[in-house]
């Protein structure tokens, strides 16, 4: 096991040594042994512009996420900065060159226990189940099996609030059975029907939301603006809201947009939305964060190419085995440049000294005359923004962003390098209806001696495996 992790390990580093950008993501679970753990996954985009995903590192769950997370960072040498996907575990700091967005799907957990924790709505859930077992007893001849009737309220916090929407969704679809029954103990069944009514109603666009999340393939961070926005108007009061619907909403609303109100994450997000060719229109923001998005796009755009990353006269090519084997890049430096031509570098030279004397004079005034700027790196920053204003007018799209992206890097040399930096960040950082039940089988009954390396290394070779063997 420790030859087949160390060869995986160099090859794996290999791979994250070209990636331009990376995302973080991390999972806790818990083993059949009762072991707490963290698994530490990075998340990447291919020069085939496809979405790869490894795992870094499974540690014991009793240290600080943060730590491991700078642990990792300087492990596996990422210079560049980095986005994670927080679960409420990390956050944001001003002194970090981390970028740390909430998961979404922990987002919309905490903001329906949040609305479900209300006292209104708790007083809901505690008729169910006495409201199923004389359902049973009225309409079941007496008979009833008991572990069909689950209390939500006690459920919900193992379950979360997917598994007591599901139940009281069940309960409304017996609702003509319930108001025959007029009254069960001190329940006045046609008011019950109506809050349960109420409480199903404002879930249900979160059910949407997970559901809409489950079947994308990526699930990326430029769908967040778009998912908060539709929730938005869902949670918006009506007029003909109880003041218990009232409260239910603006307590799931008020929760879920903290998650998102940070002015980094704000914006982080806006471009991330701007970047992707099925929502670049960003209709669903206000006109001022649209400007903002562009002005911090062309920031971020100019940026790399001043930090002279953008591999001027280089050209890169991307070669298929004709075997099958993996894609790989080629990177081909053209040495022509634009030099002056000699005659008018010795014009230039002849006026060195004299000119002395007047650089050191717009030297002492460039804070109020302005600096001299190069002309050659002036005309390349105003073709970085021209390809912004090139890809801001053209039309929005529902095609894959990574398809999009992978057609037209050629046109759109830079921004497409900033697209990866942005669409390379996970939503959530797995499927909101999923347990974790694949790391649990892995540390079984069989296996309760397991060091905490072991388990790390066990972890590393099943999900990098097959993905590195080649």
């Amino acid at each position: 096991m420790s030859q087949h992790h160390d060869i995986l390990n160099h090859s794996f580093s290999d791979i994250l040594k070209n990636c331009e950008a990376v995302a973080l993501t991390y999972d806790k679970w818990t083993s059949a042994s009762r072991e707490n753990y963290v698994t530490y996954n990075v998340h990447v985009v291919n020069t085939l512009w496809e979405v790869e995903t490894y795992t870094l590192a499974t540690n014991s769950d009793c240290g600080s996420v943060t730590e491991d997370l700078e642990k990792i960072r300087n492990k596996w040498d990422f210079q560049e900065s980095m986005t994670v996907l927080s679960i409420g575990d990390v956050r944001q700091s001003n002194h970090s060159n981390i970028q740390v967005v909430h998961c979404l799907a922990e987002a919309i957990n905490t903001a329906a226990l949040a609305g479900l924790d209300l006292e209104s709505v708790r007083e809901v859930i505690s008729g169910v189940e006495r409201i199923q077992k004389q359902l049973v007893q009225s309409y079941s001849d007496g008979r009833s099996d008991s572990s069909t009737f689950i209390a939500a309220q006690d459920k919900q916090n193992r379950h979360g609030w997917l598994f007591t929407y599901d139940v009281l969704t069940k309960l409304m679809e017996q609702k003509e059975l319930i108001t025959l029954m007029k009254k069960v103990d001190d329940i006045d069944c046609d008011v019950f029907c109506k809050r349960l009514d109420d409480v199903c109603a404002v879930l249900g666009p979160l059910k949407t939301a997970v559901d809409l999340l489950c079947s994308q393939r990526p699930i990326i961070a430029s769908m967040i603006l778009p998912i908060i926005k539709k929730l938005q108007v869902s949670l918006s009061p009506k007029t003909s809201d109880s003041s218990v619907v009232k409260d239910f909403k603006e307590t799931i609303w008020r929760t879920l947009y903290s998650a998102y109100s940070d002015a980094s994450v704000r914006k982080f997000l806006l471009v991330a939305s701007f970047l992707d060719p099925r929502y670049k229109d960003l209709l669903f923001v206000e006109k001022e964060e649209r400007v903002l998005a562009r002005d911090v796009l062309s920031e971020v755009a100019t940026e790399l190419y001043r930090r002279g990353s953008d591999t001027s006269g280089e050209e890169e090519i991307v070669i298929q085995s004709e075997k099958g084997g993996s894609p790989c890049s080629v990177i081909v430096i053209n040495n022509e440049r634009d030099y002056e031509p000699n005659a008018k570098k010795l014009k230039n030279d002849d006026k060195e000294e004299n000119a002395t004397t007047s650089s050191k004079s717009d030297d002492w005034l460039a804070d109020v005359i302005g600096s001299k700027k190069s002309t050659m790196n002036t005309a390349k920053e105003e073709g970085v923004l021209a390809e912004i204003d090139q890809y801001h007018t053209m039309e929005q799209r529902t095609t894959s962003p990574f398809v999009w992206w992978n057609h037209r890097q050629s046109i759109f040399t830079t921004l497409s390098r900033v697209a990866k930096t942005y669409l390379c960040v996970p939503a959530t950082s797995r499927s909101p209806d999923q347990m974790f039940v694949a790391e649990a089988d892995r540390d079984g009954s069989q296996r309760r001696l397991l060091s905490s390396d072991h388990v790390d290394r066990l972890v590393f070779l099943h999900n990098n495996y097959f993905k590195l063997k080649n």
